[in-house]
């Protein structure tokens, strides 16, 4: 046997070695971007429910806030003093209004701010002498693109 014939196969077999190898690699490249593909949709998808879930606790938090400004703007109208209602300037006789700033509350997102507007309609009884007071107060704010309002009414009569 000669030189060249002993190294002959092992050539052959090395470059078919190589062959394969050089495959698996691709193969390997493959399998890895799939499972890259795969793990990020995973990720997404588990952040958007989430953030879904989030902003619907953060909705019904806002809400809560809300629900107890319009209960304090109604324990205000129950427990002001009856004589001082019309010069107070709390509650301006209708359609003229006072309107307010208030900080309602604080959430991760930051502080949940609402417009309080308050009016007043004055009804008086000529045969009776009856005066009464429909105070009014409307708590607006908004949650995302959406505005909504919330009315506190109070019927005071002396």
């Amino acid at each position: 046997m000669g030189y060249w014939q002993l190294l002959k196969p092992e050539r052959r077999a090395a470059t078919a070695k190589r062959r394969v190898a050089i495959s698996e690699l691709g193969a390997g490249l493959f399998e890895v971007s799939v499972t890259l593909f795969l793990l990020i949709t995973v990720a997404v998808y588990s952040m958007q429910t989430t953030l879904a879930a989030f902003q619907a606790q953060n909705w019904s938090v806002i809400q809560t806030m809300t629900d107890a400004q319009a209960s304090i703007e109604t324990a205000f109208a129950q427990r002001w003093i009856y004589g001082q209602i019309a010069s107070s300037g709390r509650w301006p006789v209708y359609p003229n209004f006072a309107s307010s700033t208030v900080t309602a509350g604080q959430t991760p997102g930051g502080p949940v701010n609402v417009e309080v507007r308050r009016t007043c309609h004055v009804n008086n009884d000529p045969v009776s002498g009856l005066q009464s007071y429909l105070l009014e107060s409307y708590v607006t704010y908004t949650n995302g693109n959406r505005s909504y309002c919330k009315l506190s009414k109070v019927v005071r009569t002396q």
